[in-house]
């Protein structure tokens, strides 16, 4: 029987069928015993050893068994995406192979015999590295490409996060990230360990331009952008992509001052520092001291004890501040008490002096009843 795909059904193929029943188990012979799982372990070693594609595999089994070939496709495919998950997850603790990112990453660069290697090019080296074929490659390129985008955010000061980045290594006790990142393994195939997620920096491109008021983007959210473990290579490809889009805000923090001081801002990025103590301060200060940017804050959040600062001289520096509590419910969590978030924001809100007091600090606040009868 001839095949769309070339190949034939030929009698040595039916042969090694018949071997492969011969070595499972008795009960799985029979063909009312024939289950799910085991046409698919079947069709698996016909695909390896005679090398006929899965649809062929499946046409071969109907013939063979007598059920129809649309229900054997069916439960193969079933099976299989048990198979694929387990697999993903194998892969996801032993070496993770990230063919996009490959891709980019080889994309542009110079080799001595082709010279600027094109797209194409990267596609056909990827293809031979990982054993996968050149348009199932393009493939995967081409819907990274097409698909990233923007997520819709709930951080009440931004409208979206992008995360061409994600994991991190200060090991915050309250860090809100790690637990997301740890229980949805699906998209954080390397939870909260430093990932360059190549296929997200098209995300910018992607967006659809944004309406009036509703630009502010959150970079790194999953992530601290400026931590010492990522490459100054990845940092500056961000700001790049970050000066093509003036349309948008793109909103930077991190724990990381010293950092900051030597990279070119573009004109559309807010810079600030987290500081949850007082200790934070200066570090901070100094490090946004450094660079020129369109806004610069500081985000004391969340707010671990009561700080005892020259409001006036933080003011010379940045342009705005947030005050907020711990998110989430963790157990231990630190509550401020009401005097360090009212004392803070007082001083920094005279004058007009821009504070974005989060709504979690609404947690610190005192709650008072008005007497009842019983009070009486």
């Amino acid at each position: 029987m001839q095949l769309k795909d070339g190949f034939n059904i030929t009698v040595s193929i039916i042969e090694r069928m018949k071997e492969v029943f011969e070595i499972l188990p008795s009960e799985q012979r029979s063909k009312c015993a024939l289950c799910d799982e085991t046409m698919t372990h079947v069709i698996k070693k016909i695909e390896a050893e005679a090398q006929v594609s899965n649809r062929a595999a499946c046409r071969f089994m109907s013939a063979q068994t007598g059920k129809n070939e649309s229900t054997i496709r069916s439960a193969v495919n079933k099976v299989q995406g048990k198979v694929v998950e387990k697999s993903t997850s194998t892969a996801t603790n032993s070496k993770h192979i990230d063919i996009v990112g490959k891709v980019i990453e080889k994309t542009g660069t110079n080799d001595d015999k082709k010279g600027t290697i094109s797209q194409q090019d990267a596609i056909r080296m990827v293809s031979k590295e990982t054993g996968k074929s050149e348009s199932a490659v393009k493939k995967q390129v081409q819907r990274a490409k097409s698909k990233s985008v923007f997520n819709k955010s709930d951080i009440e000061w931004c409208d979206f996060t992008w995360n061409p980045v994600t994991g991190c290594h200060h090991n915050c006790p309250y860090c809100y990230a790690r637990g997301i990142a740890t229980r949805f393994t699906d998209i954080f195939p390397r939870g909260f360990e430093y990932h360059v997620r190549e296929e997200r920096f098209f995300a910018p491109d992607n967006q659809p331009y944004p309406k009036p008021g509703h630009d502010k983007v959150f970079v790194c959210s999953m992530a601290d952008l400026f931590g010492e473990w990522v490459e100054e290579e990845v940092i500056t490809r961000i700001l790049s992509i970050v000066s093509a889009h003036p349309e948008w805000t793109f909103i930077f923090l991190t724990k990381n001052a010293d950092r900051l001081p030597g990279y070119e801002f573009p004109e559309n990025a807010w810079v600030g520092v987290t500081v949850d103590k007082e200790s934070g301060l200066a570090p901070a200060l100094t490090g946004l001291s450094g660079v020129d940017a369109l806004t610069k804050f500081i985000s004391f959040e969340p707010l671990l004890e009561e700080f005892f600062v020259d409001t006036d001289h933080i003011k010379t520096v940045v342009d705005w501040v947030i005050i907020g509590c711990e998110s989430g419910n963790r157990k231990g969590r630190f509550i401020p008490k009401f005097s360090y978030i009212y004392d803070l924001y007082h001083r920094f809100s005279k004058d007009g002096f821009p504070v974005f007091l989060k709504p979690n600090v609404a947690l610190s606040f005192p709650q008072h009843l008005p007497r009842t009868h019983y009070d009486a």
